[in-house]
C-alpha cells in the first residue's frame, strides 16, 4: 500500500455463547485503525458483527504485527497482520476532499497539489466514475509532472439537479459512488413533559417552565465519489485514489437571473442590467462581494445592503463598459452568512460597423451654375446590433475652397444622427458655389463614430460654371492655370468707363498630343436646373434655360500662315451640334502625324539623289468654338448671346 493511502479489510466477530460479551481491540499499532467506535463494542448472545481494519503505512517498509482482541470473558484473540508500505512517485497534498455544501446551480472549487518525488517525469491520468462526469470536473485529467516539480489539480463540483443524488443501492459497499439523503423530518429536541398526551392532566409547576425545540433540519443530499489516479510505469504500486465528499442543500438565497448576458455593447458605451437577491432564510443577511477585476469591464453601481428575512429582496445594478472589441467573462461572488453565490457575467465589446455607399466614399456632383444648388445623396448602413451615433465633420486639409463669403461650398443634412441597428440613414449633400473655378471644388468629410476602428471618409467633388454651356477637357494632363485674384467673374457688373481696364477671365482649352497618332475628346455640356427632388424646370432669379448650339472653326492667319499648314494633322468631329440642358456631347480630336507621308514619298522619288534633314518640333493650331444659347451672365451690363472658347491643339511632328 502507498504511504499516502489506506487499505481496509473486513473482520467478522461472532458471539456463540448464551451470554453477552464486550470486546475491544487493544495495543493497536500506529499503522492500524479499527472502526467503528475505535474497535470497542458489545455482542449479544449468538450475534454477529463486522468491524473494518484500516492499514495506513507510515514508511516504505514491510509491516508485520498482530491485532489483539480482548473480551469480558477473559479471552484474547491474536490476529496476525502483514503489509508492505510503498513510497509513491506522485504525492498528493490530500486524498480525502470534503467540498463545501452548495445549492443547485452554484459551484465550489477545491485544489490539490501533486508533487513528483522522483527525478524522472511521471505521467498521470485521473479516471472519473461515469456517475460523476456531469457534476464533478477535474482539471487536468491527464498531465505530465516533471521531476521534483508540482502541479495544481482543481476539483469543481457543480450540481445541476438533485435527482442524481437519490440513493439507489446503499448496500453495495464496493461501489465508487455512494449517495445519502438527510433526515427530512425535524430533529427532536428537549420538551417539557406536559407536552405529552399522557401527562396533560398533571398541573404545571411554573408558568415559565423551560422548554425548547430545535429547528427542523433542512433537507440535504450527500455523495461520495472514489476517483482513481493511474501513474504510467507504476503498475506494481497500483492506482492511487481520491475520496471526494460532496453535499447539496436547498438554497436559502436565490438570484434572478442566475446568469447575466449583456450581449454586444459598443466599445466606449455602457450597458446596465439588474440582479435581484432574494433571502428565503429566517434571518437578515449582510451581503458582501469579492472585488471584481480592477481594470475589467464589469462593475457594481450601487452599495450592497442587508437583505431582509422571509423573502426580502435587494436589487444590484451591474454595469458592463467594454474597452476593447473582445469577449469578456467574469464571476460575481456574493458572500453571506448562509453561503456564497456566484453569478456568471458575460459580455462582448464590439466596434461600430458602419458602411458607406458608395464604398470608395467619392461623390461627384453634376455641374452647377454659379449661385445655384446641386443635390445628391449617399447612405450610411449600421451593421451593428446596437444604435450607432455619427457626426459628419469637415477636414480642413487645405484642399477645400470656400465661397466668397467664406461659407462652405458643400454641406450634409443631417450631419449628426443616431442610426438604429440594421437600418440605413440617407444623407443629403448640397453643392452651392457662388463663383466659377478653373478646377473642381473638393471637400473631404469624415464620418466620426465613437470608438471606430477605421476612418470613414467622404470626398465631395463638383464643378461650377458662370455660363450654362461649358467646355471641358476631362483628361487634361497639364496642371490647370493658377487662379488670379485680380480677375473679376462674369457676373460682377463693372462701369463702362473701366471696361478697358478690367481683366477678362480666359476662355482657353489646351489639348496636347505627342509624336504618335492619338485620339482625345473634349466635352461640351449644358447645365440643367436642379431642385430639391432632382430635375427642375428652370433656374432661380429668372435665368433662362435653353438648348445650346456649337460650331468649330479653325482660325486663319494673315497671308501664308503656318497654322493653316498644320491643320491637316488634326481632324475634329463633329464641327456643329446641339446640346440639351442637363446633357453632354463629346468633340473628338484625332491627331495623325503621318498624313503627309504620301507627299514625302513622291518627293523622295523625284529627288532621289538629294538628302533632306527632318527635325521633330512642336506645332500649334487654334480652333474657335462658338457656343450659342443657354444662360450667359451679362458682361459689363451688356447681355451677350454667345461665348467663344479657344481650343489650342499642340503636337510634335517631323518637318
Amino acid at each position: 500500500c502507498s504511504t499516502t493511502q489506506s487499505v481496509s479489510q473486513r473482520l467478522v466477530l461472532t458471539n456463540p455463547s448464551r451470554l453477552p460479551q464486550k470486546f475491544g481491540f487493544v495495543h493497536i499499532p500506529p499503522e492500524i485503525r479499527v472502526e467503528p467506535n475505535d474497535g470497542f463494542g458489545t455482542l449479544l448472545p449468538l450475534e454477529t458483527a463486522a468491524v473494518t481494519v484500516f492499514y495506513s503505512p507510515l514508511s516504505a517498509t514491510e509491516f508485520k504485527s498482530s491485532l489483539t482482541c480482548a473480551t469480558t470473558l477473559n479471552r484474547t484473540y491474536d490476529i496476525p497482520c502483514t503489509g508492505h508500505g510503498i513510497s509513491p512517485a506522485l504525492r498528493f497534498s490530500e486524498t480525502v476532499i470534503t467540498m463545501g455544501a452548495v445549492p443547485v446551480g452554484q459551484f465550489v472549487v477545491h485544489s490539490v497539489v501533486c508533487t513528483n518525488m522522483s527525478a524522472t517525469s511521471q505521467k498521470m491520468e485521473i479516471a472519473l466514475p461515469p456517475e460523476a462526469t456531469n457534476v464533478l470536473h477535474i482539471r487536468p485529467l491527464v498531465a505530465t509532472v516533471e521531476g521534483h516539480s508540482s502541479i495544481r489539480i482543481e476539483f469543481e463540483f457543480r450540481p445541476k439537479t438533485v435527482e442524481s443524488f437519490q440513493p439507489e443501492n446503499p448496500s453495495d459497499d464496493g461501489a465508487n459512488v455512494h449517495f445519502q439523503v438527510s433526515r427530512p423530518d425535524a430533529v427532536p429536541g428537549l420538551v417539557h413533559p406536559s407536552h405529552h398526551e399522557d401527562d396533560q392532566s398533571q398541573p404545571t409547576k411554573s408558568e415559565h417552565s423551560w422548554s425548547y425545540a430545535l429547528p427542523s433540519e433542512p433537507k440535504s443530499y450527500h455523495g461520495t465519489y472514489n476517483v482513481l489516479c493511474f501513474v504510467d510505469g507504476c503498475a506494481s504500486q497500483g492506482p492511487q485514489s481520491f475520496r471526494v465528499n460532496v453535499s447539496v442543500i436547498a438554497p436559502e438565497i436565490s438570484l434572478k437571473p442566475d446568469k447575466i448576458e449583456f450581449g454586444q455593447v459598443a466599445v466606449g458605451q455602457t450597458g446596465v442590467m439588474k440582479l435581484q437577491v432574494i433571502n428565503n432564510s429566517a434571518i437578515d443577511l449582510d451581503m458582501t462581494m469579492v472585488p471584481l477585476h480592477s481594470v475589467g469591464p464589469f462593475s457594481i453601481l450601487n452599495a450592497l445592503r442587508v437583505v431582509n428575512a422571509h423573502g426580502g429582496l435587494r436589487t444590484i445594478l451591474v454595469e458592463f463598459a467594454p474597452s476593447a472589441p473582445l469577449i469578456f467573462r467574469e464571476d460575481l461572488v456574493l458572500q453571506t452568512a448562509r453561503g456564497d453565490m456566484r453569478v456568471s457575467l458575460h459580455g462582448e465589446g464590439v466596434s461600430p460597423v458602419l458602411s458607406i455607399t458608395p464604398a470608395d466614399g467619392k461623390i461627384h456632383f453634376k455641374p452647377v451654375l454659379a449661385r445655384e444648388k446641386g443635390y445628391t445623396e449617399f447612405s450610411l448602413l449600421n451593421s451593428s446590433l446596437f444604435p450607432l451615433k455619427y457626426t459628419i465633420k469637415s477636414l480642413d486639409n487645405g484642399t477645400s475652397h470656400p465661397n466668397f463669403n467664406q461659407t462652405s461650398v458643400f454641406s450634409c443634412i443631417p450631419n449628426e444622427a443616431s442610426i438604429p441597428p440594421g437600418e440605413t440613414q440617407v444623407v443629403r449633400a448640397t453643392f452651392s458655389p457662388d463663383h466659377e473655378r478653373p478646377t473642381e471644388y473638393t471637400t473631404t468629410f469624415r464620418v466620426d463614430v465613437p470608438n471606430q476602428t477605421e476612418d470613414h471618409v467622404i470626398v465631395l467633388q463638383g464643378r461650377c460654371w458662370e455660363c450654362q454651356t461649358y467646355m471641358l477637357h476631362p483628361n487634361a494632363s497639364s496642371p490647370p492655370p493658377n487662379e488670379d485674384v485680380f480677375e473679376l467673374p462674369l457676373h460682377v457688373s463693372t462701369p463702362l468707363a473701366l471696361a478697358d481696364f478690367v481683366k477678362k477671365p480666359p476662355r482657353l482649352i489646351q489639348v496636347e498630343f505627342g509624336s504618335e497618332a492619338h485620339l482625345q475628346h473634349v466635352v461640351i455640356g449644358s447645365i440643367g436646373p436642379q431642385g430639391d427632388e432632382g430635375h427642375a424646370p428652370s433656374f432661380s432669379d429668372g435665368k433662362s434655360s435653353t438648348p445650346t448650339t456649337f460650331e468649330v472653326v479653325f482660325e486663319s492667319g494673315n497671308g501664308i500662315s503656318l497654322m493653316e499648314k498644320y491643320r491637316k494633322y488634326f481632324t475634329l468631329e463633329p464641327l456643329k451640334g446641339t446640346v440639351s440642358p442637363g446633357h453632354e456631347t463629346s468633340l473628338s480630336i484625332q491627331f495623325n502625324p503621318h498624313v503627309d507621308e504620301h507627299e514625302s514619298t513622291n518627293t523622295s522619288n523625284t529627288n532621289a539623289g538629294s538628302s533632306e534633314l527632318r527635325i521633330l518640333h512642336w506645332i500649334r493650331v487654334t480652333a474657335r468654338v462658338t457656343l450659342k444659347g443657354g444662360y450667359i451672365p451679362p458682361v459689363l451690363g451688356v447681355v451677350v448671346s454667345e461665348q467663344v472658347v479657344h481650343l489650342v491643339l499642340k503636337a510634335r511632328v517631323l518637318t
